[in-house]
């Protein structure tokens, strides 16, 4: 909106003169101010940039000719600055030359007095050139709020210009309410109200919408249901006692169309008699009331349009995460039996409706399997919605799952689609469904119940369309028995239940797993495929993998890092031996099951301390004495403590050994 410098609303315009010479500037200085000009001198280009900037003038009065910085190029950096770019520049000059002035209207002024300066001339240029202004000024506001109004991309914003341009009247008003009827089975409510210089108007804000309160309001104001006015006979309208009882003394109401099916009120209160003619004054306000209506019912359609488009932006993220993970991750890779077993049920179960429960440890790959169970269901083509719910917080878990509406609680600064609404016509994936909060179980299974939900702070309800496939490493079973889960939502989502087995089980599955990852993760890094030595997998195999897939991709990637494109290391927590290497020339000793070979540095100092650790372990962590460390490795109970210390090893107790 074009901003209305406050000296052309009250009439007390600022003029800054700049002359370099002082009996010029006195001149014009007592001209200007007999006419009741405020009125500001400088002497240079330099000092009037300067409190051109700070005092944003009406107008610049400035010399040509002037030593250091010209006239012309003080007009040049004055329109180059937006907030002195509009101020109007009139030139003061002795010079004929046609070029000169050329230069001058280039650089941006708006007109020429010559010199020697005649008061007559000097007054009557100032004061059109200010008239000219202070009308181009209302003109453009106006035109760009009218205009405006119908740009604003939410409904906050429109009443945020609506309200700053009364505000900016010099007749505003003191209490403003835009009231609503969407449509006809909705009930009229306060859209928006605005109030101030001692007006009551929370009186009016507290009133609610619903049966009689705000149609009892609008009879009073001899308003039909349709927003018109019946006709009064005095030009000053009488005010009902539900406006007079807020200190309200005349007022003017207008109906308008939100939508096709819709109507809205504009009501502007003042408390003061304001003597207008009312054809007129109702005029205006209908005007204004017809383009609010048009700009309410834009608002409105580009909110719908940026909540649809939030929602798609966030589906197509949910889809971009998808086609990475499976990048990253391939298909589902194993043939043991106890993985097949379970993907027969998947594929068994995947085109039906059903809900489905994975169980399993953390790490078997549930999100994968609930993923192929979506892709090869009749709702492939909807999307595939993730919500782990261990990572929500309790008080956000409603929100999260239903969605919010503005203002529906502290920090909702905005709407939001809930997951369930985002998975509509397709599959949401609750990961780790045992956190869900007690309080809120009863509210997701009338969800899978009725397919209906009411997003926080909205009495609408929405249906959705939407399978649901949770996943647990938690005993349901069991959490139901001792009361923290719901037995009748444990039945709803485990109508199949299907059980991943872990990685220890599927012991044929890890040379192809570990092959695959050591592929995927070199070719990530830039290095030639590393061959993992048949020794070392079998270790890998016999690893119990506590952390499952999970834990062995890890690994994977590393032992793919520290190899540095060369051999793999791999670091097995948990175990005595801390690491064992990929090429088979380079092995440690019988106990670690690769045969001899050549050790380097690092891998000696590796094998010595694991050696250490064993001896203890086996020693039962005695230090001294029979059958203890010190005789298993053949050295003196003193050289190996100290061994144990520069190796970091600690044992707990005096000679007890305990690492």
């Amino acid at each position: 909106m074009a901003c209305i410098p406050q000296t052309l609303k009250n009439g007390a315009f600022t003029v800054l003169v700049v002359d370099d010479k002082p009996v010029n500037l006195r001149v014009v200085f007592e001209a200007l101010r007999e006419e009741g000009y405020r009125v500001l001198v400088a002497e240079d280009g330099a000092s009037a940039l300067k409190q051109a900037t700070k005092v944003k003038p009406d107008m610049v009065l400035l010399d040509i000719m002037m030593p250091g910085m010209s006239g012309i190029e003080t007009c040049r950096k004055l329109k180059l600055q937006p907030e002195t770019a509009g101020i109007p520049v009139i030139f003061m000059t002795a010079l004929s030359d046609s070029e000169d002035k050329t230069r001058a209207f280039a650089a941006g002024g708006v007109d020429f007095i010559s010199k020697p300066l005649d008061h007559a001339e000097v007054l009557a240029r100032v004061r059109t050139h200010l008239e000219i202004r202070r009308t181009q000024v209302d003109v453009d506001t106006h035109m760009d709020f009218l205009s405006g109004l119908g740009k604003e991309r939410t409904r906050d914003a429109l009443f945020s210009r609506y309200a700053e341009f009364l505000n900016n009247r010099p007749d505003h008003a003191d209490l403003v309410a835009v009231l609503v009827q969407p449509n006809p089975d909705a009930p009229l409510r306060l859209e928006y109200i605005e109030y101030g210089n001692g007006v009551d108007g929370e009186r009016l804000k507290a009133k609610q919408a619903g049966d009689g309160s705000w149609m009892a309001f609008l009879s009073e104001l001899a308003m039909d249901v349709d927003g018109q006015i019946n006709a009064l006979d005095s030009n000053q309208w009488n005010v009902p006692g539900a406006l007079a009882e807020l200190s309200i003394k005349s007022f003017v109401a207008s109906g308008f169309r939100v939508n096709d099916h819709g109507k809205g009120i504009l009501l502007t209160c003042y408390s003061r008699s304001i003597e207008l003619d009312r054809s007129r004054r109702l005029k205006w306000h209908r005007i204004l009331a017809c383009y609010l209506g048009s700009a309410w019912t834009n608002a409105a359609e580009w909110e719908r349009m940026e909540e649809s488009g939030r929602r798609l932006s966030l589906e197509n993220e949910y889809l971009r995460e998808e086609a990475r993970e499976k990048a990253d991750i391939g298909g589902i890779i194993g043939e043991s039996f106890v993985l097949r077993k379970a993907m027969n049920e998947i594929d068994l179960v995947a085109p039906t409706e059903a809900n489905v429960l994975l169980t399993g440890e953390s790490g078997t790959g549930k999100e994968l399997m609930a993923r192929r169970i979506h892709e090869l269901s009749g709702r492939r083509g909807g999307p595939l919605v993730k919500v782990n719910c261990a990572s929500i917080p309790k008080e956000l878990f409603e929100s999260e799952f239903f969605g919010h509406c503005k203002g529906a609680f502290t920090g909702a600064v905005k709407s939001r689609v809930g997951r369930f609404l985002l998975a509509d016509g397709g599959t949401l994936f609750l990961d780790e469904v045992g956190e869900i909060p007690m309080d809120l179980q009863s509210k997701l299974l009338r969800v899978l119940q009725e397919g209906t939900f009411e997003p926080v702070g909205e009495d609408k309800t929405i249906e959705v369309n939407v399978r649901v496939i949770a996943a647990t490493n938690r005993d349901l079973e069991r959490e139901c028995r001792e009361g923290r889960f719901r037995q009748d939502l444990y039945y709803r989502l485990s109508v199949f239940p299907i059980c991943i087995p872990p990685l220890r089980e599927r012991v044929a599955d890890v040379p192809l797993l570990v092959n695959h990852f050591v592929e995927s993760e070199c070719r990530k890094f830039g290095y030639r495929v590393i061959p993992v030595a048949p020794e070392v997998m079998r270790i890998l195999e016999s690893y119990e993998w506590p952390g499952n897939i999970r834990e062995l991709q890890n690994v994977v990637a590393r032992a793919v890092i520290l190899s540095g494109g060369r051999e793999l290391r791999f670091v097995l927590p948990g175990r005595d031996m801390a690491a064992v290497s990929s090429a088979s020339g380079s092995a440690m000793v019988k106990d670690f099951g690769l045969g001899v070979g050549v050790l380097n540095e690092e891998d000696m100092a590796v094998f010595q301390r694991e050696n250490l650790q064993r001896a203890l372990v086996q020693a039962g962590g005695r230090i001294e004495g029979e059958g203890s460390a010190s005789i298993l490795l053949g050295l003196h109970p003193n050289t190996l403590r100290s061994r144990l210390k520069s190796f970091g090893i600690k044992v707990g107790g005096k000679d007890s050994g305990q690492p």
